[in-house]
């Protein structure tokens, strides 16, 4: 996006939210007869760093306590009834579409929600020789730089060839350690 269209929309934001302390507040002086002139750039940063701040306070405190509330349970259990009748709506729950009798049900739930989240998610079948993986989100493919063309293939290919002795004296360490170590 080019500068001046970036400023454009900030400024479109602005003005939708204007004097909405819900949804947007700032503490950049805002001179109403420089609107078109102002430097948005500061704006633009603290509406991200609050948007940001917000998510986090949904997901983390309002979400979670909401969801473990009797409203909150009745809820999710109204919109699979609704659901599970055919019916349609905003909202749907990580079971929306998939047969609650099939093997694969937990399964198909399971892509459905690692689909929601950055951190890597695999799924291998530990009933095949060489244990294939058969599910690969896109956190993965961030953290790796493997995405879905790995479907059907050992995550052997992740491993890095050393010897054994290297691998136990690492893992000896790892243990002995006072500090926690990342190992990638």
């Amino acid at each position: 996006m080019q500068p001046a269209d970036q400023q454009k929309l900030i400024r479109k934001y602005h003005m939708q939210k204007n004097h909405n302390s819900i949804f947007y507040c700032t503490s950049t002086e805002i001179l109403y007869g420089n609107l078109n002139t102002m430097n948005w750039a500061p704006v633009f940063q603290e509406m991200g760093a609050k948007s940001q701040s917000s998510m986090a306070l949904l997901a983390m405190e309002v979400l979670p306590k909401f969801l473990n509330s009797k409203v909150g349970a009745g809820l999710i259990m109204k919109i699979r009834a609704r659901e599970v009748s055919g019916g349609t709506g905003t909202l749907s729950t990580a079971a929306k579409g998939f047969d609650k009798n099939s093997e694969m049900y937990w399964l198909d739930m399971f892509r459905v929600m690692s689909e929601t989240v950055n951190i890597g998610m695999v799924i291998s079948d530990m009933t095949v020789p060489g244990a294939p993986l058969i599910h690969i989100n896109e956190g993965f493919k961030l953290v790796t730089g493997y995405g879905k063309e790995k479907i059907g293939t050992s995550c052997r290919f992740l491993q890095v060839s050393a010897d054994p002795t290297f691998i136990c004296v690492f893992i000896a360490n790892i243990y002995l350690s006072p500090s926690s170590i990342l190992a990638t």
